[in-house]
């Protein structure tokens, strides 16, 4: 009988290779096999994520929106799904265009884009005034993507960017009509219609709201605010359009309180019955419950009931109830109480921008020195640039202008412009400082920085080379140059007779100018241009018809160089 071998040690070094062999190939299918339940399994997580973050933005919840998308942005960057709701809420809520565009773009460069997703880009451009971006995607829309409501919003809102705003409506209703069935073109049509100077089809269009907002639509929500808008609604009518935003889940607490002050203002012996009622409703919720309530109280200046709700003691610990128990205070004048709570509380939930503006509105409303004011504002200020907080920033301008301090105002809008992403922004408020102030110089060198910034902004273009024709300045290369920049789309030829006629009012060529005049549509004149070509009238012997138009004018808010022109006239 033959003895089976033994396994020399060889022998078994290769079973123990082919075994581990054998275990990695099974690991490795199972892996396989199950990697496609995974790649499901994570599509279905960012699909829950992304739902209930649309959830947040339908009800303007911004915060908890951000925190979702920001949860499935961690876990998958690149998901297209991810990225375009991302690029969607940015566009809403952020006052800087370029960052939706840095999320739109992320979404092109891993998914082909939809006509929506284009379209919406081209919005962003709009918003961050890159119109020649939005044209390029316009110009990319095939003949049948081109019909789509999609890209006619798109080609509507470059035509209102472009100051042509009768092309611009006319070419949204085309759309609409195109598809008069369509349930959010009949909504559209209406809330279009409801804007009619005709007191009739003004009623016709509510009566068409009216039916929407009763029905089950989802697009009841956008009726029922649209009502709430209108100056045709009656005091009785607003109780039924509350009860509906009661009942109806797509309004926000948010917009239900804007319906429930124009309520109020319709039915103003029933406003105590109205506070009391609200009340009783948020008496035993959260503080975080009762959040957007105390904001509408505040809006609405019942600082006596909000201090009734909201204690000393719970205010001074908490985030949410400290802002709005210090605006109470504030709009009862208590500065006294105020600065107590400064001075005694040793750690306040407010951050350093926000103590120092605390601060100027202490000193300014206990009377101190403007130097004292000013000096706590510049502070906030510098803290808030620094910082890079722009509503903080918008709040300490508000504030400053508000309590006077103009030049404080100012200065913080020169030194937010120097923020790239804010610039315009806040050229854009300093340039509404310096018209109230009537300085025309500031006011021109401000168009300058923004046209200098973004170029194709027609209106600014028009009031640039309108400033330099009232300073007496540039006025030789804005004769030669005007029929040019008309005929390059840069400024309306709606604005081209009145600009010739200025210019040559500068050169003293009054022929030219009294040919000229008569092509301009005095009605399209701003009051200060309505001032200078009344001059120019009498400048040319036209006195009586001079007169006419200067002496409908106040001269309460010309500027310096337009006063000149009316003196003429009257």
């Amino acid at each position: 009988m033959i003895e089976p071998e033994a396994p020399t040690s060889a022998n078994r070094t290769g079973y123990k290779t082919l075994f581990i062999l054998a275990c990695v190939g099974i690991l490795l299918g199972l892996i396989l096999a199950s990697y496609p339940r995974y790649l499901l399994w994570k599509k279905h997580r960012l699909n829950l994520l992304t739902t209930k973050a649309q959830g947040h933005i339908e009800n303007e919840h911004w915060e908890q929106a951000y925190a979702i998308l920001n949860q499935a942005y961690a876990q998958a960057p690149n998901d297209p799904l991810v990225l375009r709701e991302i690029a969607r809420l940015t566009q809403r809520t952020s006052p800087d265009p370029s960052r939706a565009l840095f999320f739109w773009k992320q979404l092109l460069a891993y998914t082909s884009a939809t006509t929506e997703d284009l379209a919406e880009m081209g919005m962003a451009y709009l918003a961050d005034r890159q119109p020649d971006e939005a044209i390029k995607i316009l110009s990319s829309f095939t003949p049948e993507q081109r019909s789509t409501k999609y890209s006619m919003g798109l080609e509507s809102q470059l035509l209102y960017f472009q100051g042509k705003p009768l092309e611009a409506a006319k070419l949204h209703r085309k759309y609409l009509l195109q598809n008069p069935n369509d349930p959010e073109n009949q909504l559209t049509l209406a809330i279009l219609d409801l804007t009619s100077p005709f007191t009739e089809v003004q009623k016709n269009a509510l009566e068409k709201l009216w039916g929407i907002a009763r029905s089950k639509s989802p697009h009841a929500a956008a009726a029922i605010q649209s009502i709430s808008t209108s100056p045709l609604l009656t005091g009785g009518m607003s109780t039924e359009l509350l009860q509906l935003a009661l009942n109806n889940q797509a309004i926000s607490e948010k917009r239900y309180f804007e319906i429930l002050s124009r309520h109020i203002i319709l039915n103003p012996l029933k406003k105590k019955e109205i506070y009391a009622s609200e009340t009783n409703k948020y008496r035993n919720k959260t503080i975080q419950e009762n959040a957007v309530f105390y904001h509408w109280l505040l809006q609405q200046e019942e600082y006596d009931l909000l201090l009734e709700l909201v204690s000393k003691d719970k205010a001074t610990q908490n985030v949410i109830l400290f802002p709005v128990y210090l605006e109470a205070l504030a709009g009862k004048s208590r500065w006294d109480e105020l600065s107590d709570i400064f001075r005694r509380t040793p750690s306040l939930p407010l951050s350093s921008t926000d103590q120092s503006v605390l601060q100027a509105r202490i000193a300014h409303g206990q009377g101190d020195k403007g130097s004292i004011v000013s000096g706590h504002l510049k502070e906030a200020s510098r803290r808030a640039i620094i910082a890079k907080n722009f509503e903080a920033l918008q709040r300490i301008i508000t504030i400053a202008d508000k309590l006077g301090f103009e030049d404080v105002a100012i200065e913080a809008l020169i030194n937010g412009s120097a923020i790239p992403q804010y610039q315009l922004s806040m050229l854009e408020r300093l340039l509404n400082i310096y018209s109230r102030r009537g300085d025309a110089e500031s006011m021109l060198t401000t168009l300058q920085k923004i046209l200098e910034a973004k170029p194709m902004i027609k209106s600014h273009m028009e009031n640039a080379l309108y400033l330099k024709l009232l300073l007496g300045i540039e006025f030789e290369s804005i004769s030669k140059g005007a029929p040019l920049w008309a005929a390059q789309n840069i400024i309306s030829n709606d604005s081209l007779p009145f600009i010739n006629a200025f210019a040559a009012y500068r050169f003293r060529d009054f022929e030219k100018m009294k040919g000229v005049l008569t092509q301009i549509e005095v009605s399209k004149l701003s009051v200060g241009q309505r001032a200078v070509y009344s001059g120019m009238l009498a400048s040319c012997g036209e006195q009586a018809k001079a007169f006419i138009i200067a002496e409908k004018i106040s001269p309460a808010r010309l500027l310096e160089g337009e006063l000149i022109f009316l003196r003429k006239a009257l």
